[in-house]
């Protein structure tokens, strides 16, 4: 039969790893044959193979905030954005971080694993406060909630992320010697009309570090 869809996942050897108990694998290349894409097919498979390796291993990524298959990666395969690549290889492009692990999910109160009441993205957007607030609500270790025009508001996304994510260099590790505090995971990550194309707008759900 014919191949339609590759998903890569690369071995990570990293020092912090040594008393994990599940081995750490990059989730690396996804591509669908260009007969089949448009049809879902290439997103089920990948949903599936995520799910699977997630079961025996950690997962770790990238992903622009261009790209809305960003949102696919947090909100169906359980994935947390946790750090920002702001100048990627002096491209100017950024990237996020991501990291999968189901059982740190479960500590993170908005995320839905291990809970019998889901938290749905209706009940999110009702918490979704200004950019305004955002120095008086750090301030509390709550929860924030905000939303971002991608297109209009990308220059302010890039600047909130770079103040509450942890910066990381080109090769995903964490830049040394950066003030951690106040420092937040992104726990939920949505589009707020995913039918409709012309709306450009994201919600995020950043909570403090566990």
């Amino acid at each position: 039969g014919k191949t339609i869809s590759v998903i890569r996942f690369e071995p990570i050897n990293k020092q912090e790893n040594q008393n994990e108990q599940k081995p750490i694998y990059y989730f690396g290349s996804f591509n669908v044959d260009s007969e089949a894409r448009g049809l879902g097919v290439g997103e089920e498979m990948m949903n599936l193979a995520l799910i699977e390796e997630s079961q025996k291993n950690i997962l770790e990524g990238h992903v622009p905030p261009q790209f809305e298959v960003g949102t696919c990666y947090v909100e169906k395969s359980g994935f947390v954005l946790d750090g920002y690549i702001a100048d990627y290889h002096k491209t100017g492009e950024p990237l996020f971080s991501m990291y999968l692990d189901k059982k740190q999910n479960e500590k993170y109160f908005y995320r839905n694993e291990g809970k019998k009441n889901k938290i749905n993205e209706e009940q999110i957007k009702k918490q979704c406060i200004s950019i305004e607030l955002l120095d008086a609500k750090i301030k509390t270790d709550e929860p924030i909630v905000l939303k971002f025009d991608m297109q209009n508001d990308f220059g302010k996304m890039h600047e909130t992320m770079q103040k509450l994510l942890i910066a990381k260099d080109d090769s995903g590790q964490d830049v040394p010697e950066q003030n951690m505090e106040n420092k937040y995971k992104i726990t939920r990550y949505f589009s707020e009309d995913k039918k409709d194309k012309n709306n450009h707008t994201r919600y995020f759900v950043f909570e403090k570090i566990k």
